[in-house]
């Protein structure tokens, strides 16, 4: 009669039967399902800038009324620097300019010409999208092992990768 086996022997016997897992780099489109064979880091940050979280005016520090001296716009921001008693028209998404430090909703402003005033108290920060906010370069997003999901591709494309390595799937029969 034969000896029976211990747990760790029985285990090294199976798993010495088993194949390897082979890796391979696969793009966004191939990714749905894999589960990743190497850790995804950020390869860039996002926000790379201050951005507008509404539409309004980004203000220079103070209690106002503001000269608007200039817009700002996603694609196209203002060139310049917001000085003392000064803001720039924003819009959601546009890069807020050197010297502002808020973002005042235009529901909650008063205009008259190229005069801004604040129906409401606008407070430092407010309505920005800090630069770095989402992740920064660097940063551990993913980890090896983690099953790959819209979501998840979704987040690998925002961190700058348009590819990943993955474990090849089993194939059987």
């Amino acid at each position: 009669m034969s000896e029976l086996l211990g747990l760790e022997e029985a285990q090294a016997r199976l798993l010495a039967l088993a194949p390897v897992l082979r890796l391979e780099s696969v793009p966004v489109a191939a990714m749905s399902g894999r589960y990743l064979a190497e850790d995804i880091r950020a390869a860039r940050t996002q926000p790379p800038a201050d951005l507008s979280a509404m539409d309004g005016y980004a203000l220079a520090p103070g209690h106002g009324p503001w000269t608007l001296v200039g817009e700002s716009r996603a694609g196209a921001p203002f060139g310049g620097t917001v000085g003392a008693g000064e803001c720039v028209r924003i819009s959601t998404g546009a890069i807020v300019p050197p010297g502002a430090t808020c973002v005042l909703l235009q529901e909650d402003a008063a205009r008259a010409g190229n005069s801004v005033t604040a129906t409401e108290r606008p407070a430092p920060g407010r309505h920005i999208r800090a630069r770095g906010f989402d992740f920064t370069t660097g940063d551990l997003l993913l980890t090896r092992g983690t099953r790959l999901t819209a979501g998840r591709i979704a987040l690998v494309l925002a961190a700058g990768h348009r590819q990943a390595t993955t474990v090849r799937p089993v194939r059987v029969a």
